[in-house]
């Protein structure tokens, strides 16, 4: 997405020196269309609609179970984002492996690249388990 859609994002470099990694946001972009569920049949309306109903139960459970930064930054948090990113694995293969993996690790590798000039990472919130286990 684009950063300076994001109102935080404009609130933060009011205070801070905010940076992005330099990654290929149109490739990147182009691929998750690609890869994101069709719905041109009855098994991929199946699959795009459990995908949809499991994001609202996350959402849901998550709305009421974030309190505070340590709950929003939480290991329960990071399971739950974790196993959602196992699950739809399962149902849309091709959009973890040829979109979402490729992309996080080029952001991982930009950010471990550049470290130095880093005081702290800031991400979203599903994708931080990814950054977690690759031990930022």
């Amino acid at each position: 997405m684009k950063q300076d859609e994001f109102r935080e994002i404009k609130l933060l470099e009011n205070s801070f020196n905010v940076f992005f990694p330099e990654i290929d946001y149109d490739k990147y972009n182009e691929l998750l269309t690609r890869y994101s569920l069709e719905t041109h049949n009855a098994e991929e309306v199946t699959k795009k609609n459990i995908v949809d109903i499991i994001e609202t139960v996350i959402n849901s459970y998550l709305k009421g179970y974030w309190k505070s930064p340590e709950t929003v930054n939480s290991e329960v948090t990071d399971s739950i984002y974790r196993v959602k990113n196992k699950f739809i694995q399962s149902v849309n293969p091709e959009y973890i492996e040829k979109y979402w993996l490729p992309f996080h690790t080029d952001v991982y590798n930009y950010i471990e690249k550049n470290k130095s000039n880093y005081d702290a990472v800031i991400s979203d919130v599903e994708s931080a388990f990814f950054y977690k286990e690759e031990k930022l």
